[in-house]
């Protein structure tokens, strides 16, 4: 059959009611991957009818009626670990409602993307890795075309006459996939409700920094971390070599946006943006003079040990209009930020944090801070000290949130290897009971009894699960003792200011 019509789906949280506290940037930003995707797919097949749908924006309710009506002959669905099972109970209605085909892609699917075939009949197809827009549009071409999709795209998983295939992983780099005007995700593929809908929500919450109504959206042109070989302890972005595209690329987006669609502020959600001197040093040689005489604003992800080692970056930034920057500091003490594999010199640690937000203070860029509680080895005395910490960081005037979360290991994550013991393991290869005994933590044989069990066969993480076991193991303060803490900084931080709070996940 060909495929006529296809419905691209953000899945949420939202259905799962209180079981997971939302981000702090919920629902405030367009579902970047599947307006890329769409882009791209209407680019090369004009003549197939795309809708976008977010579920944080609309509801699973909604976007079911929308199946109904519009009779898709494709549903794609985005899911990361929390939202994968309301992903799943959309997949599951879209195939009950007759729909051909039904892919999921982003984080979670490219976890699992054998297993959740193997496990979930109504699910057709995975997408895994980042190159999503190029792999759905070759899936959409081969369906079209009869042909097998398995020898004509990238990283797709699925059943094909009975049994279960993988096709070749390829990773095509920025550089190669964005440097096109054509290649910029179209704002105008998104309905108004949904426009709106990001509008009011952003203004909602973080308004009062601006001085004007802000129209926001998030943009990619470049990802990776300084810290790839090091590794957070909870990051599960498994490829993080530093890589970007053409900076004429990004100027030409900024410039498409903001006069076709009165986009002023431009979320570049790169991993490590602030780590990144080669390519912010092109960006600023190339910035064209109406950018530099525009309020139009800027957000980047940094870590403090960037601000602490380049001294020109807080420069760089305001050349570049960066109102707001993102940082995960973690914790407040030594011990903790150094557990967490940060790559901040040991003994520095908490005065490499201190400096960065001093630094971004003394120029009124605003703060978005991150903390995990729970790091390998946590106790009640760290826990202390990081609590201090935040309340001596919310007195800054240019903080505009601060997310203080449990630690939460998801797949692919140092934490996750040691949470499951797997051996060899990609950062502590055969180390990985060593490690552990030198920390004098008890019964993990036991946990990874446990935690083999709940979590290694099974495509749905209930994030929450693997967090108190890994708090309960792996910590010396305990789970309740952590969540007690953790709830009581948010009440706090709530109470006394205008700070934005909500979960890191």
């Amino acid at each position: 059959m060909k495929i006529k019509r296809i419905l691209l789906a953000n899945s949420s949280i939202i259905a799962l009611g209180e079981k997971y506290v939302k981000t702090v940037n919920y629902s405030c930003y367009p579902p970047l991957g599947l307006l890329t995707i769409a882009t791209r797919l209407k680019k090369l097949n004009p003549q197939i009818e795309v809708e976008i749908v977010d579920m944080e924006i609309v509801g699973l309710e909604r976007i079911c009626n929308t199946i109904a009506v519009f009779n898709p002959d494709l549903v794609g669905i985005s899911v990361i670990t929390p939202t994968y099972e309301t992903g799943l109970e959309l997949a599951q209605y879209a195939k009950k409602m007759g729909v051909a085909y039904v892919v999921l892609g982003n984080d979670h699917a490219s976890f699992f993307p054998e297993l959740i075939v193997e496990n979930r009949r109504f699910v057709d197809f995975v997408i895994s890795g980042d190159n999503g827009e190029i792999d759905f549009c070759n899936l959409i071409d081969s369906l079209n075309r009869s042909i097998n999709p398995f020898d004509n795209t990238n990283n797709l998983s699925g059943r094909w006459n009975g049994k279960i295939v993988t096709s070749t992983t390829a990773k095509i780099l920025l550089h190669e996939r964005k440097n096109d005007i054509e290649d910029i995700p179209d704002y105008k593929l998104l309905d108004e409700e949904h426009k709106r809908a990001y509008i009011r929500n952003y203004n909602r919450d973080f308004g009062h920094f601006h001085k004007k109504i802000i129209s926001p959206i998030t943009i990619n042109n470049a990802s990776g971390c300084n810290n790839f070989k090091k590794h957070c302890l909870y990051c599960s972005i498994f490829n993080l070599q530093p890589q970007w595209g053409d900076p004429r690329f990004f100027w030409q987006l900024i410039k498409k946006y903001h006069y076709e669609n009165s986009i002023n502020l431009f979320f570049e959600v790169c991993d490590n943006f602030g780590g990144m001197h080669e390519y912010r040093k092109e960006l600023i040689n190339l910035m064209p003079e109406w950018f530099e005489k525009s309020d139009i604003e800027l957000i980047v992800y940094s870590r403090a040990f960037d601000i602490f080692k380049n001294r020109t970056i807080i420069e760089e930034f305001k050349k570049l209009h960066v109102s707001r920057v993102i940082i995960g500091l973690e914790a407040g003490n030594d011990y903790a930020i150094h557990q967490m594999r940060k790559g901040h010199p040991i003994g520095l640690e908490k005065e490499i944090n201190k400096f960065a937000i001093e630094k971004l203070a003394e120029t009124n860029i605003q703060l978005h801070s991150s903390f995990i509680f729970g790091t390998i080895g946590e106790t009640e005395e760290t826990l202390e000290s990081t609590k201090e910490f935040i309340y001596w960081l919310k007195t800054f005037k240019n903080i505009a949130s601060i997310e203080v979360s449990p630690l939460y290991p998801l797949p692919t994550s140092p934490a996750w290897d040691l949470l499951l013991g797997i051996t060899p393991s990609k950062y502590f290869g055969n180390d990985v009971e060593r490690l552990l005994r030198a920390f004098g933590l008890k019964n993990i044989s036991k946990c990874w009894e446990k935690t083999r069990e709940i979590l290694m066969y099974n495509d749905i993480i209930d994030v929450k699960v693997a967090s108190q076991l890994w708090l309960d193991y792996f910590t010396f303060a305990g789970c309740e003792k952590i969540l007690k803490e953790v709830d009581e900084v948010n009440k706090i931080i709530k109470f006394e200011s205008y700070i934005n709070i909500g979960a890191f996940l």
